[in-house]
Formats: structure tokens, sequence, C-alpha cells
């Protein structure tokens, strides 16, 4: 139908027709005034933007055309009221009345009259929203996939948190194309919020970058929100927060920030507060649909569980290190333990060797008209012997199966016999000089440990010096007063002391390396090179010595080790001179000899009956005890090994005593197991170390027998 005059009268006249066919079209319809004014709408264009026939009069098509498809159709109004096309068609947005967007087909002519003036546009506008809807979500989930993408290979190649925020909060603005992108640390522990990371788009230059800082107070309703899923969260830490924040920042964030639409989403929280997505629309506003929702979810749960990896991660490399530490220091350890072994094992077995050698050697010499040229030889080979012991007592040392028998001793005479070990020690390119003091006052001390303490001094020493150095050992005696160049010394107190001295002019050493010498398994050298255990030895010797040790060093001016063992007032032992004794004190009694080792218990039943006693001898245990059960007479003492083949000897011991509650007991020892310790050190007037000297043997059953 033609229509030649204004709509008010031509729908008067008989166009009746045409208003039934433009009010009760299924399609929206609408005739619309060249200002863009609704003239005339029906039915089913309200049903579609949710507006009444009333209101939508009162406002211009422009009024509910979202804001993005405002420029295009301007375009399309002015090529027609121009001339240039006279239909156009075209898809658009439409703002529901309740705030939902509405997509429509909308196909417009222009009516003019007969002198071509235009009167007005006639519209048909379809709903298209659900069709619309489905190609959105499509295009959008290929977006967000692409998105996802992005963000995990981003997780992959990074281990760095924040690096992996600042990529992903990047890619949630591109994607979602906002103004403003942040990820904020919700703290509270001291009631701010802090902007971790922000994004801006540069669609909108003039937008000014947000403050790092904020109170809480500015955020009132998504805290609170926040805040409430707190409980939730913390009680399915692997579930994704339902909760959104749309619109509700309250007035002080809309009025300072400008802000027109955000979305609050907290995506990892530990103890002292949340990381939470905070998106953006200032511009305008802005309706957020579920996809986008969906995606900002999934994001979300990718970058909690990037963060959760990277903590596991960092813990793994953490537990990792103290394994690898603990792994090395087990090693060293059992290494330790192993060579302990071995050295305990060796010393055990020299030492019954010596036992026979020294034991026949010393008998020897007991005979008054022995030829001096064989007197000579013998008394060789005795002396040989004796150092042969010193170095099984250092082994023992070394493997910690030597209980600890403090005496009073001359550290003169300590030093001076290990001369000719300590040279064998050091480098080739190392000289080293032993001063020993004229006169000087005893200690009391274990003199097995102080060798110990010496040998590791003098070999820590040596390794100072790997291109050649001079190394100093030296006795003296010193009066500490609290004053002059022993002042510093604060942990000593005022008296009399024996310093024994260990110097070098090595590579030295820094304060910070210095405070931690005496730390078990600490080390200044390469890997396979130092056990970190030779000064933590040392430092546990001086101690249980009731001394002190004092370190000065300097980096390129070498090191001084001092230790100060207090002045004992006792004439020191003269067991130095008992090899020279040539009448040996003697009994009558009964004493069973237990001992695996034939020579052994050959020697000490020939030494033994040649000074008056009656000798019965056993190769074990079991043996030991038939004997006993079988001897008529009394037995007045046990001379057992403590380490044998089946029953041990404190076995043998505690059986004997229960059917001979008189006995006597006197244990030989060349080495005992670590467990065995603990007892040896409870029967120390009881024991006798091997090699045996049988002067001292003669003298320790004497004592014994005599109580």
């Amino acid at each position: 139908m033609k229509i030649k005059i204004p709509v008010s009268v031509a729908l008067r006249g008989g166009e009746e027709l045409f208003e039934k066919a433009f009010l009760n079209s299924p399609i929206g319809m609408a005739l619309i005034s060249p200002e863009g004014t609704w003239l005339m709408v029906n039915s089913s264009l309200c049903s579609i933007v949710g507006y009444s026939e009333s209101e939508l009069l009162n406002k211009t098509s422009q009024d509910i055309t979202h804001p993005d498809d405002l420029d295009a159709e301007l375009n399309y109004v002015h090529q027609m009221l121009s001339g240039e096309i006279s239909t156009h068609t075209m898809e658009k947005r439409y703002y529901h009345k309740e705030g939902s967007i509405v997509w429509v087909l909308l196909a417009v002519a222009l009516i003019k009259d007969d002198a071509g003036v235009p009167l007005y546009f006639i519209s048909q506008i379809q709903d298209i929203t659900k069709n619309k809807s489905a190609e959105l979500h499509s295009e959008r989930q290929l977006l967000f996939t692409k998105a996802l993408n992005e963000i995990a290979e981003v997780i992959i190649f990074e281990d760095n948190p924040e690096d992996i925020l600042e990529s992903a909060n990047r890619i949630i603005g591109e994607t979602l194309k906002l103004d403003r992108a942040l990820i904020y640390d919700i703290s509270f522990m001291d009631n701010h919020i802090t902007g971790l990371c922000e994004w801006l788009s540069q669609n909108h230059p003039d937008i000014a970058p947000t403050k790092d800082r904020y109170p809480l107070e500015m955020f009132l309703t998504p805290f609170t929100e926040i805040k409430r899923t707190r409980k939730f969260l913390e009680s399915h830490s692997d579930a994704v927060n339902k909760h959104f924040i749309e619109d509700g920042s309250g007035k002080i964030l809309h009025e300072q920030m400008k802000i027109k639409s955000l979305i609050w989403y907290p995506f990892a929280f530990d103890e002292h507060g949340y990381y939470v997505f905070t998106l953006n629309q200032i511009m305008g506003k802005r309706l957020w649909v579920q996809d986008e929702i969906g995606f900002l979810e999934s994001v979300a749960k990718q970058i909690s569980m990037a963060l959760i990896k990277i903590k596991l991660l960092k813990e793994r490399k953490l537990a990792e290190a103290e394994k690898n530490r603990l792994e090395l220091r087990l090693g060293k350890s059992q290494k330790m333990e192993a060579m302990g072994q071995l050295a305990g094992g060796i010393s055990h077995d020299f030492n019954n060797l010596l036992t026979v050698i020294n034991g026949y050697s010393q008998m020897l010499l007991m005979n008054p008209k022995l030829p001096d040229n064989i007197r000579k030889s013998i008394e060789a080979i005795e002396q040989s012997g004796e150092q042969a012991a010193g170095l099984t007592r250092q082994l023992l040392m070394f493997s910690r199966h030597h209980p600890i028998e403090p005496k009073v001793v001359n550290l003169n005479s300590i030093v001076s016999g290990m001369k000719k070990m300590l040279h064998r020690l050091i480098r080739e390119n190392v000289i080293i000089t032993i001063n020993i003091a004229p006169t000087l006052w005893q200690i009391k001390a274990d003199a097995g440990s102080i060798e110990q303490v010496i040998m590791n001094l003098v070999v820590n020493a040596s390794d100072a010096m790997p291109d050649g150095g001079r190394l100093t050992v030296e006795v003296e005696n010193v009066n500490i007063d609290g004053l002059g160049s022993l002042a510093h010394l604060q942990d000593i107190a005022p008296g009399l002391y024996v310093m024994l001295s260990v110097s070098d002019t090595g590579c030295g050493m820094d304060d910070k390396v210095r405070e931690h010498i005496f730390e078990p398994f600490f080390t200044t050298k390469e890997i396979g090179k130092g056990t970190g255990l030779g000064l933590a030895t040392v430092y546990g010797i001086i101690k249980q010595s009731n001394a002190h040790i004092d370190v000065q060093s300097e980096p390129g001016k070498g090191a001084v080790f001092q230790i100060y063992f207090p002045k004992i007032e006792i004439e020191c032992n003269t067991d130095e001179n008992m090899n020279e004794v040539t009448s040996f004190p003697g009994g009558t009694e009964t004493i069973l000899i237990t001992e695996d080792e034939d020579n052994i218990r050959l020697i000490l039943k020939d030494f033994l009956q040649s000074i008056g006693y009656t000798i019965l001898t056993a190769c074990n245990g079991k043996e030991a005890l038939g004997l006993a059960e079988s001897h008529k007479g009394q037995i007045h003492l046990l001379l057992t090994d403590i380490v044998m083949p089946g029953m041990n000897g404190f076995e043998l011991a505690k059986h004997l005593r229960n059917s001979c509650p008189e006995i006597e007991l006197l244990f030989m020892s060349g080495y005992a197991k670590p467990t065995d310790t603990h007892k040896m050190m409870d029967i120390t007037d009881n024991l006798i170390d091997k090699p045996i000297a049988i002067h001292a043997l003669a003298v320790k059953l004497r004592k014994i027998l005599g109580k």
C-alpha cells in the first residue's frame, strides 16, 4: 500500500487493512520519524524489548540501542536520508527494559511524499537472540579456548608467580575486551587491598592507572562477600568459588574510581587473605554474560592450580635439597663408620699379635744372664712393639672404640712421641717445627685422645698449605690473669694452664667460616676431600678434657689453634719406666684365662705361671664354664677377653659370678664394639688394654687379688 498522506490522517481513512497488518504482525513493526522518535509500534516489538507502547513512544530508537551498534545504524540513516540507499538491513542489539541484550534483525525502508520529502521509516524487527547467542557462544568458546591455551603455555614455561599473574591478567583483559583488568591481594592482616598487576586497554588511553594500595573501607560490599565465602573456600580448597559481585562495590568505589561495571573473583587464598581478579568497565556499562563468567572461572582454576604447583615444587626442591644434604651427611657418616669398623678390626687383630711379641720380649729381658748383643736385639723388638702399640691406640681413637681414661700426663712426652708420625702426615713441601718446654706442668687427660687432637690439627694445617709453608707445634706453661694478650679468652677462668699450640702459614679463614669450623660435617674442602668431622672431634675431646680452645685466623695469614689444659698438682705416673723393671709381683692364686687366640693364651699362661700363679686356660666361654664346674679347688680370678666368638667376656663373667660369687674379674680388650663402650667405662679398674704389658698385668692382678 502506498501511503502519501501523514500517518495521523491516513490511518483515520480507509487504510484499515494496513493498520491491522501492522499491529497484528508476529514480528516487531515500527514507524520512526527521521529524528529517531517512535511514531507507532506494535505489540510484538513491545514484547521483544520489554517496554509498553506508551513507554516506547516517549523514547527514541537510539535510547535503547547498544552503544557499539549506534554508529553503524546512524550511518545507514544518513545514507537513506541523502538518497544513497532506500532500504537497509542489519543485525543490532537493543537493551531490554530489564537490562539484558536483545539481538534483532532490522529491515528498514524510508517513506517519502510526492515531493520527495522524508516522512518516516518503516521497520521490521525480528528477534534473533537465540540464534545469535548460539553463534556468539561458539565464537567466544573458540576465543576462550585460545586464551586458556595461551595461559597454559605461560604456566608451563614460567615458574615465577608474578610473571604468571602478569601474563594471565593481560590475556584476560585482551580476551574480554575490558577497559581495565587488575589482580589484587586482599590482606586480612593489615586490612588493605594491594594491586599486584594491572592491564589497561589501549583503546582508551585516557584511563588512569589505579593506586597500588587502598584501605578496605573503600570496598566494603565486595570485601564482605569475599569474607563470607572464606569458610566455604577453606573447607573446599579444591572447589572454585561461585560467588561474584556485580555492580555492588558501593558509592565510594564508583565515585573515586569511576567504575561503571565490575566483577570480583577470588581465585587463590591462604591464611592471610586472597588473590582477586577485578574486571572493570569504565567507558560504559557492561552486562557480563555467563560465558564470560565461565571463562573467568576456568582461568581462576588454572592460575590457582599453577600457584599451588609452584608452591609444591618449591617445597619439593627445598625437601630435595635437604634430602641431598642429609644423604651426603649420612654418606659421610657411613663412610666414617665403615672406616672406623675397619680400623677397629685391624687394631683388634694387631693388638693380639703385639701382646705376643711384646710379652715374650719382656719375658726374655727378665733374664739377667742374657748376652748384651742379644739383649739389644730383643730391646729393639720391644721398642718397635711399643711404637706399634701407639699406632693401634690412634686407630682405636679414630674408630671411637677406645674408652677415654683421663690420667695425669705430660704434654712433652705425648708430643715428643708423635714426632715421626707427624712428619709422615704432612705434605713434603711443609716444614714442621716442634717446640717443647724445658719444664712443663702436668695435666689430666686421655693420652690417646690428645694424640688424636694433635693429629687432626696437624692434618688440617697441612691441608691449608697446598703450596707449602711452615707448621709449628709447641707446648708451654701460661698464666691467664684476664689481662694482656689473653684478655679475649673470656670463658677461661684465671689460673695456670698448659698450652698446646698448632699454627700454620696457610690460607687462613674469615670470621664467618671460623664461627662454624667446630660444627659436625662442616667443611670448606671439596666434596670427597673432607668429612667435616676432624675439628668437631677435636672440640669434643677438648670439652671432655675440661680444656679450652681458641682460634685466631685471617684470610691469607694462616691460623693458630691454641688449647689450654688446666694445671694438675700431681706427679706424673712412672709407667714409662716399667719396661726397665726386672722383677714382677706374683702370687699363688688360681686364675682362669679365657682367650680365643692360642698364642695369647700361651704367653699369658707362661708368664703368670713363671711368677707363681696356678693357671687354667679356655678358648671360649663354654669351655671356661665347663672348667669352672669341673675344677675341685677355688678359682680366684677370671682373666678374659671381651670380644670372643659366641659368648663374650661380659656374659661369661655374669655366668661365673652366679656360681662363684667370690671370683674376681679382669677384662682384656684390644677393641670394643660401640655397644660395649658404656660397660667398659664402668669396669675401668678391672680392665687392661691390649697389647698387654706383662709388668702392668702383674701389678693389676696383685691390686685386684690383694683387696
